[in-house]
């Protein structure tokens, strides 16, 4: 493996040693790779922070010192986080040529300081525009075949060479190969798909891949210029480069370097995973502003929810020690990891807090609460506490996660919205609210089986009494036609909704069909309530279950003695 920040021979080449200026991943700013030649100096992505800069810059000033040669700036795409800094390199280097090479579309975009294709308005900030010299890949070139030949220095030429790629699958393919000096030399392959000027760099064996690997990830897939086909085909491509072409290294935009034999399978899982990607909203700013928004709603959610779990489970395990069921109570302590998603929410805290003070950008708070929320997921496994917790509280807690994940993903909620009988799906919730169906008599009914006894009386501890509660009071609408929603989604949802209702200790709670045949509404009200303004950590869980109403195929409306359901009019307001 190649050493970070250290330069040494680039493995198959005559005369070219490489200099890697690796990362730790994050969205600010990209790797960025230096690579010397007898002829040329070559600077691979230029970053987005003034500090790479600075320190690429003093790398750059001592290959000058040892030998004067002219700075070629290729970006593997125009992305703000590759390609910020790139005029900055002309003002830190200043005793020789640089130019800036960049595909053809991209030029125009760094040309015309486009927010939305360099995708700075993701980032919250403007693009300079900047004037590339030299236009890679271009339908001029594409169409005339013949070299191209550029004077960077004196005494050294740059030739640049369109030929076709052979036996590649798919459309015909096309490289440019472009001489570096000394007898070696980089080639320019086309790889759209994460953006229309995306392009992947060979030189020896070593294999830049601009963002290939990060291109179906969420809140990536849909960014302006974003193509499935295109992506899918590049993915394929990219795989035939590393069965046919003698590389041994890719490099990535973001992360470390992989070997070649590693990143096959990832692209094999990645082409699955792209092929899935159907209907994805577009990644905006208006988007990133939902994304964020729903963090900071989630956060309250999640710690109220996960909490909720652990002090059930812990509550279950006091319990079970009192009847000296030793295993059964390590059991419940052991189902979740606690201290983990403890760990996990606070460091979602933090970042919450860098955000309300301007500390962080809000594409870095939204792609750090996706990490943290993926970590949450990894660490949260319904299957052992089915056996100890009730249902609705599991659901309530993968809920949370799946819906987060599915909107930076940009993909619609996909159960299947099925025509239901409110009147019979709202009895199943005031059911399951209402009565604990893990009474002592299930308890008991097992006493001559030891295990089953005690798996029945793990449930019955977990899932807790039901008593306290509020009455229900429904009044179904009779006749009333079946509409379609997604059933199993509002069955939780209303379930969590009556439990936080009951936090105001209402007497009772009546829900009531009303409305038209072509309009059903279902008004819930809680009795007693003052009609007062709902303060603002209210009116916060009042939005969260407006949006996993909305989910369910419902928009759920204040009113002065309550609330009100009615159906979402069109599909696009169901998500």
């Amino acid at each position: 493996m190649l050493i970070n920040q250290t330069w040494q021979p680039l493995p198959g080449t005559l005369h070219t040693e490489i200099y890697p200026y690796l990362r730790r991943p994050d969205v600010l700013s990209s790797n960025s790779c230096l690579i010397r030649t007898p002829d040329q100096i070559i600077l691979i992505d230029a970053g987005a922070l003034a500090s790479q800069t600075a320190e690429l810059g003093r790398i750059l000033a001592e290959c000058d010192r040892e030998r004067s040669r002219p700075v070629m700036i290729y970006l593997t795409h125009c992305h703000i986080d590759h390609s910020l800094q790139v005029s900055a390199q002309r003002q830190v280097v200043t005793t020789t040529p640089v130019w800036i090479a960049v595909q053809e579309e991209g030029a125009a975009y760094l040309t015309e300081g486009d927010r939305r294709k360099t995708i700075a308005e993701l980032y919250g900030t403007t693009f300079p525009s900047m004037q590339p010299d030299i236009r890679l890949l271009t339908a001029q070139d594409r169409k005339r075949r013949s070299p191209r030949r550029i004077n960077i220095a004196p005494g050294v030429v740059l030739t640049l060479q369109i030929e076709d790629v052979p036996a590649t699958p798919g459309k015909p393919w096309v490289r440019q190969i472009i001489s570096m000096g000394g007898g070696d030399h980089l080639e320019v392959y086309p790889t759209p798909g994460h953006s229309p000027d995306s392009i992947c760099i060979r030189t020896g064996e070593v294999l830049f891949i601009g963002d290939l690997l990060s291109a179906a990830n969420p809140m990536v897939a849909g960014i302006s210029g974003w193509h499935r086909d295109d992506l899918s085909e590049s993915l394929l491509r990219v795989r035939w480069l590393l069965d046919h072409m003698p590389i041994r290294f890719c490099f990535p935009g973001h992360g470390t370097m992989i070997p070649a034999d590693k990143v096959r399978g990832i692209l094999e899982k990645l082409s699955q995973k792209t092929n899935r990607l159907d209907g994805v909203t577009q990644m905006n700013e208006e988007r990133l502003f939902q994304i964020t928004d729903y963090a900071l709603e989630l956060i309250d959610e999640a710690e109220e929810a996960f909490s909720a779990i652990a002090g059930r489970l812990l509550y279950a395990a006091h319990q079970l020690e009192q009847l000296e069921e030793e295993d059964a109570a390590r059991c419940c302590r052991a189902a979740m990891n606690m201290d983990e998603i403890d760990a996990c929410l606070a460091e979602f805290r933090t970042i919450c807090r860098g955000l309300a003070d301007a500390e962080i950008r809000r594409v870095e708070f939204a792609h750090g609460a996706l990490r943290i929320i993926e970590k949450i997921k990894s660490l949260f496994d319904p299957r052992p506490l089915g056996a100890i917790l009730p249902q609705s509280l599991i659901n309530r807690g993968t809920s949370l996660l799946l819906d987060f994940i599915g909107i930076t993903n940009g993909c619609r909620n996909l159960e299947e919205f099925i025509p239901t009988d409110m009147n019979a799906l709202i009895d199943d919730v005031l059911q399951a609210w209402q009565v604990n169906p893990h009474q002592d008599t299930s308890v008991i009914d097992q006493a001559e089986d030891y295990d089953k006894y005690l798996a029945a009386l793990v449930l019955r501890v977990g899932c807790g009494p039901s008593v306290g509660r509020p009455a229900v009071n429904f009044t179904a609408w009779q006749n009333l036609p079946f509409v379609r929603i997604a059933a199993g989604r509002f069955f939780n949802t209303l379930l969590n909704f009556l439990d936080w209702l009951q936090l105001a200790d209402p007497p009772s709670i009546n829900i009531t069909m009303t409305g038209h045949f072509s309009s059903p509404m279902i008004c819930v009200i809680p009795q007693g309530s003052s009609g007062s303004s709902p303060t603002p950590y209210e009116e916060k869980r009042i939005n969260s279950f407006r949006r996993r109403f909305r989910l369910c195929g419902l928009v759920l409306k204040t009113q002065e003695d309550g609330f009100l359901l009615t159906l979402a009019e069109n599909q696009a307001d169901r998500e």
